[in-house]
């Protein structure tokens, strides 16, 4: 209970292009924060100067589960989680 299985992914491209690819993704307003997060302003400071900030691994991090979650030929990746989630549930 719990716990999850965590999948390694091996990421395409560097840092710089992989948030390069995301930017339309904030700029449409698909990624949503909330308003009020102990974490939200260090969190819009190291995305807003990438590359040239002190940090960058919530930069890669949020550009590589975009990625992920990102649709494609089949379905976005999110949904396929979910239904494998929910394929499992039958089972238990």
């Amino acid at each position: 209970m719990g716990h999850c299985n965590v999948k390694a992914c091996k990421p395409f491209g560097g840092k710089f292009m992989r948030a390069r690819a995301q930017t339309a993704s904030f700029e449409g307003g698909f990624v949503k924060l909330p308003e009020q997060a102990a974490w939200r302003d260090a969190y819009v400071l190291e995305l807003t100067t990438f590359p040239r900030g002190r940090f960058e691994d919530q930069v890669d991090s949020t550009s590589q589960v975009l990625g992920w979650m990102a649709p494609n030929a089949v379905e976005p990746a999110l949904l396929t989680h979910y239904h494998r989630m929910y394929e499992e549930s039958l089972y238990e």
